[in-house]
This record gives C-alpha cells, sequence and structure tokens, in this order.
C-alpha cells in the first residue's frame, strides 16, 4: 500500500530538512570546497560536471541555452561552464541553502540565485525554473540518515515538479547499485527502477551513462522525438 497524501508530505517534508540540514552542516565544517559539497576531492567533481555538461549540449545542441542548475549549492559548475563554454550559456542557479547561496552571490554578483523549495514552492516561482535543460548535480546521490523509500519519494517529487518548466531535457546523477558496496549513506539505485519512472515522465527518450570511471550514474530525460 502506498503512503497516504498527508504521510507522503510528511515523508517529503522531513527528507527535504533532513537533506539540507546535512549539506549545511558539511559547508559549515569545510567551507566552500568539494567536501563542503560532499564530494571527496575536486578532481571526480571536475568529472562529473564535465559528463553533465556534454549531456546538456546533447540535449539541446542549440546554443545560446538556458540551464538552470538545481541545487546549485556555492555555484561551482558555473565557473566550470564558464571554462568550458563562456559565451553559450545563460545560468540560472537554483539552491534551497541561504548560507551555500551566499558563497555564490558574492562569487557572482552578477547571475540570478534563487533560494527556493521546490516542493513547497508555488507554480508562480517554480517559473524561475524555466529553462532549456536542468541539471541536478548530487542532489539525489547522498540520502544520509533517510530510508531508501524516503530518498526515493523525495528525488521522484522533484523530478515530476520540476518537468513542466524544462523545454528540452533534465541531467541527473544517483549512486550505482552496480557495486562492491553499497554504501549506508548514500542513495544507490538500479538501472530498472530509474528507468520506469523517466519513461512513466519523458516517454521513451531517456538514457543513461556510466562510462566515466564513478561509482554512479548520470541519467537524462529528453522533451526531444526518440
Amino acid at each position: 500500500m502506498g503512503l497516504t497524501l498527508s504521510k507522503r508530505e510528511a515523508t517529503l517534508d522531513a527528507a527535504v530538512a533532513h537533506l539540507a540540514r546535512y549539506y549545511d552542516e558539511r559547508l559549515t565544517i569545510h567551507g566552500d570546497t568539494p567536501e563542503g559539497a560532499a564530494w571527496p576531492n575536486a578532481r571526480d567533481l571536475a568529472t562529473r560536471f564535465d559528463v553533465m555538461s556534454d549531456l546538456a549540449a546533447a540535449l539541446a545542441p542549440d546554443r545560446p541555452i538556458v540551464l538552470c542548475d538545481l541545487g546549485c549549492g556555492t555555484g561551482e559548475l558555473l565557473a566550470h561552464v564558464r571554462e568550458r563554454a563562456p559565451e553559450q550559456v545563460e545560468y540560472v542557479g537554483v539552491d534551497i541553502s541561504g548560507a551555500a547561496l551566499a558563497y555564490a552571490r558574492r562569487k557572482f554578483p552578477e547571475i540570478p540565485f534563487h533560494e527556493l523549495d521546490v516542493l513547497a514552492a508555488p507554480g508562480a516561482e517554480l517559473e524561475r525554473l524555466r529553462c532549456d535543460v536542468l541539471v541536478a548535480n548530487g542532489l539525489f546521490t547522498v540520502k544520509g540518515d533517510l530510508p531508501d523509500e524516503a530518498m526515493w519519494s523525495f528525488m521522484t517529487a522533484v523530478l515530476k515538479k520540476v518537468w513542466p518548466f524544462v523545454r528540452r531535457g533534465i541531467v541527473f546523477n544517483v549512486m550505482s547499485t552496480a557495486v562492491d558496496r553499497q554504501r549506508e549513506d548514500l542513495f544507490h539505485v538500479s538501472y530498472d527502477r530509474l528507468a520506469r519512472f523517466l519513461h512513466e515522465l519523458a516517454g521513451r527518450s531517456i538514457g543513461f551513462r556510466a562510462d566515466y570511471g564513478l561509482y554512479e550514474f548520470m541519467a537524462y530525460a529528453s522533451r526531444n522525438s526518440a
């Protein structure tokens, strides 16, 4: 039996609060570093940024594009994008953490960064997400103490909420189940389960990339015809 609406809402509220607290604690301890965003090192983070940027470019080959970075944190993806394609991407950052956005705004004062709880925001505020491609790097990789099903409910609820505001597609990463050991604090998702959800969300125009040497994979869904 599925969650009732009230139980589901309570589960989502708890998930949002838990994850927001987790990332703010990391930022407080480690500052504006990969560790402060719950990544182990700068090299792996750059690899994720490269793969995510390549997939975003493939979803929207006509440039320039509007790129929405959901869970943008301190805005490090923007620095990476500017190194690769400074003239071809209009960037918008969205995060629930005021502390992380304070870093982002100091580094990039000319960029729109929005403090927003996507699941709680009314439709008018969600217009800030309107973009060609929406990316979420790390938003769905860490679950901390959350049960798997609570994290799954959070991820799928967020993706359903943002999908109507995306013109070309979405790209995000999760931890793989095809590993020797699954960590209790990370969110490991099977290809089959995620594929079924994305097919329901976007039809047949979906895909995965797992060829970049990390214990995760990138998933994408496109509004383009299959």
